[in-house]
């Protein structure tokens, strides 16, 4: 059964007896609504100096014992591992409860692989943001061979959740947006 709209899919928690159906549906309403971002670059980890602040084209730093790293654009020729990056911006009309592990089970299904989600505080200063999304926003990172197979999957989800609830403002790019990304073209959704 289709949750309303203006029901259990509006701020709070989800109600603890949402059917596995309601919670797909409420994240396929989230998805939909989210705004979405495919940035252009391919990023990949690089050594933050000590006592340097971090590059301002850093998008995220993290630490593991007393080194830290920094997410940051790089050149095709990196001869680390790079990644195809995505974030998303949740509306808070909607709840984003179990949003990381329904996305990334999608994506290992349907596109065959892993995915590396960091959040980070949410700089919309709307009101209810908070209550829905907890304030925050995700980057998903998958490995930059896998962009075309990731950005699909995500297509098709965002047109899924179109359709299943079109009264619903759209934040995300319209289905097939995304894929303009893979061929290497700057994408703002």
């Amino acid at each position: 059964m289709k949750p309303a709209p203006h029901g259990s899919l509006v701020q709070g928690a989800p109600q603890q007896t949402e059917s596995a159906e309601e919670m797909h549906l409420r994240l396929l309403a989230l998805i939909a609504a989210s705004r979405l971002e495919v940035l252009a670059e391919d990023f990949g980890w690089l050594p933050l100096q000590g006592g340097h602040p971090p590059s301002a084209l850093a998008i995220a730093c993290v630490r593991d014992g007393e080194v830290w790293h920094q997410l940051l654009p790089v050149p095709a020729d990196h001869p680390g591992p790079c990644m195809c990056v995505v974030s998303f911006h949740f509306p808070a009309h909607i709840h984003g409860a179990g949003f990381i592990a329904w996305l990334a089970a999608w994506i290992k299904r349907e596109a065959g692989t892993g995915v590396v989600v960091i959040g980070g505080k949410d700089s919309n200063p709307s009101a209810g943001l908070d209550r829905g999304s907890f304030g925050v926003f995700d980057y998903w990172c998958c490995d930059a061979a896998d962009r075309a197979r990731f950005l699909a999957v995500i297509d098709r989800l965002v047109a899924q959740g179109r359709t299943a609830w079109p009264s619903l403002p759209a934040g995300g790019p319209a289905p097939g947006n995304s894929a303009d990304a893979a061929s290497g073209a700057a994408s703002s959704l």
